[in-house]
């Protein structure tokens, strides 16, 4: 398939009266290995877990420290929230159909719900929050922070929080390392012995454990899993990113591998589960390729990004990345460069 780019973008994106900036680095993104759903950014997602795009979206301004709900056609500033501990590095999620806001910053969380009225610290953080897994449409956000500690909080259409649990990332003798939120509602895990784990949440909620009872393992017999994707459209296909190989696996009823390819010496450039879950790697052969899967099959196709001075550089950042397979669309950002020799 040869996708039809929408934006490739070689700079760096400054919104002078949000943010403070943004540095170039040559080095490979590594902010979304061993994270649960995906890493907490200062701007929401522009897709909804639908794939549509968002109407409105929130951003943490850093100059006046207040988040700001924007609408996107024609852009006009809906509404401003004041913060708790305006001073400390915040993280916003969205969702724009139900219209309530997680605010997220260092060992705290606030929900404002549709009306702007904040729920603080449903849950206690112990360390500083990482990533999250956000599906509104399902009632569900799970969030891991840099102790390895996980929140899960279960919420009403209207941002009201009707059930809470911080626990550890501990389950049996195995650590949590990656995962995310499945289509029906469930929290899949890769654990630390390369297995995986299906977690009936609301059983949870009442047991207040990672008990037998809300916990199915699978024997994967993986190598060490880094990265872990559903696949829209799909309760049991999931891409997954492992130390030296891109697979696909069905995890209904035993689990089955379904295919693997080799990437044992691959660097890994950007890992992206927005819309369709892909990845870019460097092949070490002066190439990069781009992976993805329609969950029947993984495809890949060689790329290059071009330079400002028309050069092609292999190792830009890539800041952003959108794959749409229906659409057969792929948008990404990412920083110009040249070697320096």
């Amino acid at each position: 398939m040869r996708f039809n780019i929408l934006q490739s973008v070689s700079l760096c994106i400054l919104a002078a009266t949000v943010f403070s900036g943004c540095n170039p680095s040559s080095a490979p993104d590594h902010s979304e290995e061993n994270v649960i759903g995906q890493a907490l950014a200062s701007l929401s997602p522009l897709r909804d877990s639908t794939g549509s795009q968002k109407q409105s979206i929130a951003v943490f301004d850093e100059k006046v420290r207040k988040i700001h709900i924007f609408g996107l056609d024609p852009l006009i500033l809906q509404r401003t929230l004041d913060v708790l501990n305006p001073d400390n590095t915040h993280y916003v999620l969205y969702s724009g159909t139900t219209n309530y806001i997680v605010d997220l910053s260092s060992k705290h969380i606030s929900i404002f719900d549709k009306n702007s009225v904040p729920q603080h610290n449903p849950i206690h953080f112990q360390g500083i929050p990482k990533s999250a897994a956000f599906r509104p449409d399902l009632g569900f956000l799970v969030m891991y922070d840099d102790l390895q500690s996980v929140g899960i909080i279960k919420l009403s259409p209207d941002g009201q929080v009707l059930s809470s649990l911080a626990i550890g990332a501990q389950i049996g003798k195995e650590t949590i390392v990656s995962g995310d939120l499945l289509n029906d509602g469930k929290l899949l895990l890769a654990l630390s012995n390369s297995s995986l784990a299906i977690v009936d949440l609301n059983s949870m909620l009442i047991s207040r454990t990672w008990d037998a009872a809300s916990v199915t393992t699978i024997p994967a017999a993986l190598s060490k899993i880094i990265w872990i994707s559903p696949i829209p459209k799909s309760n049991t296909r999931i891409l997954i990113k492992t130390v030296d190989a891109v697979v696909l696996y069905d995890i209904g009823g035993a689990g089955s591998l379904i295919q693997s390819i080799p990437a044992t010496d691959f660097k890994t450039i950007k890992l992206s589960k927005t819309y369709d879950p892909h990845m870019v790697l460097d092949t070490g052969k002066g190439e990069l390729k781009l992976f993805y899967t329609d969950g029947n099959i993984i495809t890949s196709t060689q790329f290059a990004l071009p330079t400002s001075s028309g050069d092609y550089y292999i190792s830009n950042p890539i800041l952003n990345s959108d794959l749409d397979i229906a659409a057969n669309t792929w948008t990404y950002v990412y920083l110009s460069g040249r070697s320096g020799s």
